[in-house]
This record gives structure tokens, sequence and C-alpha cells, in this order.
């Protein structure tokens, strides 16, 4: 398998770090306090995926009325408290990563500042250079569209063609297909995997793995 790619570009919440259930809880604290009834389960069930800008939106037009302009910013600096002490990388990450023959980069709809503290957290930044590491800031259209990994496969100096992409939500499958990347999806951090891989798998990702042996079998690396 690896030897028709040049280039991974992994997502990093529910892929490389087991992040979801703490981000979710940073962002539905905050909703709470501003007075929109946001449960954990529901951020969960319905956000994962979009960036926080696009988040607002959505709730801003269900609820009538806007959130604070800093969400982003608010709801990224709570994460990050709850991270500290707390966060860790998926099992098996660290060690694909360190056996991964092609370049790597990473991909997320978070903010640059909180990907990159989460990767400190875990130590995975020590795989990925600063120049491969991609947040919501660097582009103009978060994902679902194509823009973020377009972007990475770009300054990667890698066609679309020769890339793959990790993914573990609709959202990010949806950017990754629009960008002309193949995509294997990732369930290993989600509550219900089942379900979960066959929404990735209608979304278009080629396959779904369920951990991070899954995927070093799949890419031919075990």
């Amino acid at each position: 398998m690896l030897t028709a790619i040049d280039l991974v570009i992994f997502d990093c919440d529910g892929v490389l770090i087991d992040s979801e259930s703490l981000s979710c809880r940073a962002v539905s604290e905050f909703l709470v306090e501003q007075g929109f009834p946001y449960s954990p389960k529901v951020i969960a069930d319905r956000f994962i995926g979009y960036s926080d800008a696009e988040m607002a939106k959505v709730i801003a037009d269900e609820q009538g009325r806007p959130l604070p302009s800093d969400f982003p910013r608010q709801v990224a600096d709570r994460a990050v408290v709850l991270f500290e002490g707390h966060l860790k990388p998926l099992p098996g990450a660290a060690v694909l990563l360190g056996r991964l023959p092609c370049d790597k980069a990473v991909a997320s709809n978070s903010l640059r500042g909180r990907l990159v503290r989460s990767l400190q957290l875990t130590g995975l930044d020590t795989f990925f250079a600063d120049s491969r590491v991609f947040s919501s800031q660097d582009v103009a259209r978060p994902k679902p569209a194509p823009d973020l990994y377009e972007l990475a496969a770009r300054t990667c100096g890698v066609a679309p063609a020769r890339c793959l992409v990790v993914e573990d939500s609709i959202t990010g499958t949806t950017a990754a297909r629009a960008a002309g990347i193949m995509v294997i999806g990732f369930v290993g951090a989600s509550p219900e995997p089942d379900q979960q891989k066959e929404k990735l798998l209608a979304a278009g990702a080629a396959s779904v793995v369920e951990s991070f042996a899954g995927l070093s079998s799949y890419l031919g690396l075990s």
C-alpha cells in the first residue's frame, strides 16, 4: 500500500489523541454558562469534526442569538486546561508514526494553539515538523471544505493522488474526498464504532480501521 503513498495526513482529535470527550465537555460547559443548553453528548453527536466557528454559527441560528465573538478562543483555552494532565495519545499512534517511511502531516479544524499544545502534551509533536502542522486558521474555509487538505498536500509538494488521509469524522472525510484524496476511516476512539464505521464508509472512506494496529496492517507495516 505505502508504495503508492508519499504523504499520510492525520486528523488530530479522535485519531492521534483521545480528546473528544474532554473537548465536548469544554464546549458544553461554556455554552451552558451562556444560556445555551447543549450537553457534552449533544456536542459529540452533532458537532464532531466541525470547526468551533462553524459550530457557533449553527448554534446561533438554532437559538436565535449569537455566541460571543471569541467563542472559538474561549473553548480552545478551556479544552487545553482540561487536557493538562489528562490528554493521551491513542494506543499505538507513536509507534506507527515512528515507523512510517513516507512524509506525514497533521491537519485539524482546531485553532493552531490548541493543536500544537495537544501534540506537545502527548509527545506526538516530535513526529511533525512545524511546516507539517495545519490548522483551521491556515485556510479561509475549514473542513468539510477541501481547503485544509489541499493546503497540506500542496505545502508538502505531493499530488492528492499520492496522499492518504486518516479521519474519524464525516466532516473530515468529506473534506479529503473533495480534495481528491483517499481516506481511511478510524474508529479507535469512537463510543459507537460500528455505527461510525458505516457513516464513514457512506461518506467515501475506502476502508475503516479500529486501531493503529489495524492501520499498520492496512499500510503494510506489519
